[in-house]
């Protein structure tokens, strides 16, 4: 199998202290009808899941996170989407369930997430170009803008314009290595400063068109059966941005994964969109971003601090 280091990186915040038994009945309640049980599911790195049992089938019930705005965007976007990559369908929303929170009851979904399974279940070459297409889908969904969705007359819309992306993008990423600079080599900084100075001057070439993306698509968020996409899940941090963050994350560990995963992702997203010859390379750099705001929430964290130092080090000595 291959290695995704985030399967084994320290949670952000630990379960929320539930018992099975109150899920389950609340889960009952919200969907009229009787649930013999419940037991936890694996939640990534922020997450409270457990799989219900029914009557009327299996289900998900997910903690969510703070925010009733935050919640309602992500909901439409559920609905938007589900046209064009597969979803989990939201059958029910318990506004104050165990310990307080809001949860979202969802129809359980049959798969394994492809960082358990990747290279295992099916060949590299196929799983990539099931990911590959089911991104290049999501990526039809375009926008006017880059930037934070909200909801406009019920409608998902940007509602903070982040225009110019390639230039707010490399300002952060600037203030960023700043701020992480004593854990970083005085030469990597260097580095990937000049890798971040020449991607922005390449994505303002571009100029790609602002699409819906995923915000966190990777192999930890996608459930697969052999080579099928069975969901895309954890939709929270979709925004209106440009294609490669939503690749780059993708590919953050392609150097751990056999070089026909890539190659499938390459095919699949060329179903839907032309690629320019460097785009590993961009989406990559694109990423730093995403690294870079793993360390700045390190504390307690060992075992991420070191995958992530070590994969900047590798993309700043790609460099040279």
């Amino acid at each position: 199998m291959a290695d995704h280091p985030e399967s084994r990186w320290e949670r952000r915040h630990p379960p929320l202290g539930v018992d099975a038994a109150d899920v389950a009945a609340a889960v009952g309640l919200a969907l009229h009808t009787h649930a013999s049980g419940a037991r936890p599911l694996r939640g990534g790195l922020v997450h409270t899941l457990f799989r219900v049992d029914t009557d009327a089938g299996p289900v998900v019930a997910r903690a969510l996170p703070d925010g009733a705005a935050t919640r309602a965007v992500e909901t439409a976007v559920l609905r938007d989407v589900a046209r064009l990559v597969p979803v989990p369908e939201a059958l029910a929303e318990i506004a104050s369930g165990p310990a307080g929170v809001p949860w979202r009851v969802e129809r359980f979904v049959d798969g394994d997430l492809l960082a358990d399974v990747l290279t295992t279940s099916a060949p590299a070459f196929r799983q990539g170009e099931a990911c590959g297409a089911v991104l290049g889908r999501l990526h039809t969904r375009r926008h006017a803008a880059c930037g934070l969705l909200g909801l406009v007359d019920g409608a998902v819309d940007v509602v903070e314009d982040w225009s110019p992306l390639p230039a707010t993008w490399r300002q952060h990423v600037v203030e960023a290595l700043d701020a992480v600079g004593g854990i970083l080599d005085g030469a990597v900084l260097k580095a990937l400063r000049t890798r971040v100075d020449d991607a922005a001057t390449r994505l303002t070439a571009l100029e790609d068109e602002p699409v819906l993306c995923h915000g966190d698509f990777k192999p930890t968020n996608l459930l697969v059966r052999d080579a099928t996409v069975t969901a895309v899940l954890d939709w929270e941090f979709a925004w209106a941005g440009l294609r490669w963050f939503d690749l780059g994350q993708l590919l953050r560990w392609d150097d751990r994964y056999p070089p026909d995963f890539a190659d499938g992702v390459e095919v699949g997203y060329r179903a839907h969109h032309p690629l320019p010859a460097d785009w590993r390379s961009l989406a990559a750099t694109v990423d730093v971003v995403n690294l870079l705001g793993f360390l700045a929430r390190r504390a307690g964290r060992p075992r991420m601090t070191q995958d992530v130092v070590g994969r900047l080090s590798r993309l700043a000595h790609a460099t040279s």
